[in-house]
């Protein structure tokens, strides 16, 4: 079982940004949304943004650093909404839509917080009542592990 830890350090944070920007490189490449721009463009973009969500983290996951970071990482993964919370899968900041889905995904952030597991749930398990297309098409949970302990986790919400 994992402990619980109070502040990320830089050390984590940048495993953390240095994870997601791979993820976030592996998407742009992918998907390759404006022919106009580059690689190099696009890798530079993602630079910037990694720069500013670590510097944020830095301090600590605080409500303040999470709300700073999670625009971001958004633009930076290119997805519905990115959220951090605590380490008792408290909200700290949600940027982005399908925010009334948090209540369904309790039961995923805790199991990741609980057995230190990337979580991944589709929109159909999730018992939502939407009547009409859901902006939620699946969540991914990864814990925010921190020399051993959980320190929260990072929620992103894909559509």
């Amino acid at each position: 079982m994992c402990l619980v830890g109070d502040l990320l350090t830089e050390r984590a944070v940048l495993g953390v940004i240095a994870t997601l920007a791979v993820l976030g490189l592996f998407v742009m490449l992918c998907r390759a949304r404006r022919v106009s721009t580059s690689v190099e463009d696009a890798v530079m973009d993602m630079l910037d943004r990694m720069s500013r969500a670590s510097s944020d983290l830095r301090a600590g996951l605080t409500e303040e650093a999470a709300n700073k970071a999670t625009p971001h990482l958004r633009e930076m993964l290119r997805c519905v909404a990115v959220a951090i919370t605590d380490e008792e899968g408290t909200v700290l900041s949600w940027d982005g839509g399908a925010n009334d889905h948090y209540e369904y995904l309790r039961d995923t952030v805790a199991r990741a917080i609980n057995n230190c597991h990337k979580e991944h749930v589709d929109h159909r398990k999730l018992g939502c009542e939407l009547q009409g297309p859901c902006s939620l098409h699946s969540v991914v949970v990864v814990p925010l592990v921190v020399e051993g302990d959980v320190a929260g986790t990072l929620i992103v919400v894909s559509g």
